[in-house]
């Protein structure tokens, strides 16, 4: 158990400053240990680590060597457990202020700045407002579904013009084994209405998450945008190797140019990103919190075979901000989907954003004890309605968060108990990030106006079969996938 004391100062917008005392006891334990491993050595004399300390420093130049090492190990073990103490999680490298070496049988301080995610305001904290249609398919969406299914059955006359076949009941019935239109229309309108409903509560989850992020004050940091739009990366690369695919057929299947795609991913990144600080604005103004026991479910729920030990681990390396964010992330867009008012489409205008606030600088001092120890699926799918509605609203929550748990864990159990990487990408949210148990990255249509996203009309599919005339939307839907 170590004793650990740290002050924070927000410096501007995003950027702070930490004030770190490490207690006397551990900064002598970290200047023996700097002893005991330079005692292995082979020193002319003495049997390996029975060398003194005086002849250690005889031997290495002075006693300032080992003050050195016990330096650079403490900066570099309690730097990440003092940003986490203070619930800051860093988007940059630290730059210290200039500080003097360990002393034995003394507190060790220093102090560095460094850029984190920042707090911002939202302009109203009010339930957002948004428009969702009904899932009653209306008249023209069936007019829509059975012009495509007579498209399907075009003929040409002499003249080489095409021409629809006539819908009657004689038609329907001989080609399509239904008994007249009526049977078909109430077919067609059941599988329109079926596909709307599961397309509701992603669209749902989408909307809320664009309407809260639009109510961001502030500057999303170009740095939280890099961070984000790389894990994407890693994520779609991911997910088109696993299904044996270059990166030239996606984008041939999407229909993207090179610079298209790159301008895409860098909206999307930068809208997750909005949508995160946004949700951890929520989180603060809610006074939301999570406890050790949710904490410590996360960790569980990660599928790593010694889930206590992945939590120690991450623990010590200072991450434990990390998820914490994201499970607060994920509880804030709960509330924003839960008390949405929602409007019928064509309802609502929209509102002028409020004035930016101005940020305070705000200190503050604690005194913590330290226990020293975007969905590359929604991507490929782009053009699955339901996926393409899922951006995020815990794409940049606790879906980030359990995939970095899960990632962490597959390498924990690949390498044996080895340390976790210093950064794991963010899966999906929202999300980023979605339910819990899903991938939820950002889609490629991120950007993209909300008509994009709202669940398009599925085709019905022909009648060679009985069993596919049953649900035409669902055929088609594949087959829109695929083109």
């Amino acid at each position: 158990m170590t004793y650990l004391e740290t002050t924070s100062e927000q410096l501007e917008v995003g950027k702070a400053r930490i004030s770190v005392t490490v207690a006397a006891v551990d900064a002598d334990r970290r200047l023996a240990s700097a002893y005991r491993q330079a005692a292995k050595n082979r020193i002319p004399g003495f049997r390996p680590g029975k060398a003194p300390r005086q002849v250690l420093n005889n031997h290495f130049g002075g006693k300032d060597y080992f003050l050195a090492q016990a330096t650079e190990e403490l900066v570099r073990e309690y730097t990440p457990l003092a940003v986490d103490a203070e619930g800051l999680i860093a988007l940059g490298r630290p730059e210290f202020d200039e500080f003097t070496m360990v002393q034995e049988g003394a507190d060790f301080s220093y102090a560095f700045q460094l850029e984190v995610i920042p707090q911002l305001e939202l302009s109203s904290y009010d339930p957002i407002q948004i428009e969702l249609p009904s899932a009653d398919p209306t008249e023209e969406e069936i007019k829509e579904q059975l012009t495509s299914l007579l498209e399907y059955y075009v003929s040409e006359d002499e003249d080489g013009q095409p021409v629809l076949p006539e819908l009657t009941d004689a038609w329907v019935k001989e080609t399509l084994e239904f008994e007249n239109v009526e049977e078909l229309r109430n077919r067609l309108t059941d599988s329109l209405r079926e596909r709307k409903q599961e397309g509701l509560p992603a669209l749902r989850e989408f909307l809320s998450s664009q309407e809260i992020a639009r109510r961001l004050v502030g500057d999303v940091p170009e740095a939280m945008v890099r961070q984000t739009e790389q894990d994407n990366y890693k994520d779609l690369f991911q997910s088109l190797q696993n299904q044996r695919l270059t990166l030239d057929a996606y984008l041939q299947a999407n229909q993207l140019t090179p610079e298209a795609f790159r301008d895409s991913m860098h909206a999307q990144a930068h809208q997750s990103a909005a949508i995160a600080l946004a949700l951890d604005a929520l989180a603060r103004h809610l006074k939301l919190s999570v406890s050790d026991d949710e904490l410590k479910e996360e960790f569980e729920g990660s599928g790593a075979q010694n889930s206590e030990a992945l939590l120690q681990r991450w623990q010590s390396s200072g991450r434990l901000s990390e998820i914490r964010q994201g499970i607060l992330r994920m509880k804030a867009a709960r509330h924003v989907q839960d008390t949405a008012e929602i409007q019928a489409p064509g309802t609502l205008s929209d509102a002028p954003s409020s004035p930016e606030k101005k940020t305070t600088t705000k200190k503050k001092t604690t005194k913590k004890k330290v226990t020293a120890v975007p969905s590359a699926a929604a991507l490929s799918g782009a053009d699955s309605d339901a996926q393409g509605a899922k951006v995020s609203a815990t794409d940049s929550g606790a879906q980030a968060a359990k995939s970095k748990l899960s990632k962490a864990s597959t390498a924990d159990s690949d390498t044996q108990g080895a340390a976790t990487s210093s950064r794991t990408s963010a899966k999906n949210v929202a999300t980023n990030d979605p339910s819990r148990s899903t991938s939820s990255k950002a889609t490629t249509k991120a950007s993209t106006a909300d008509s994009d996203t709202q669940p398009t009309t599925p085709k019905a599919a022909p009648r060679r079969r009985r069993a596919q005339a049953s649900k035409p939307a669902e055929t088609d839907s594949s087959s829109q996938g695929s083109n």
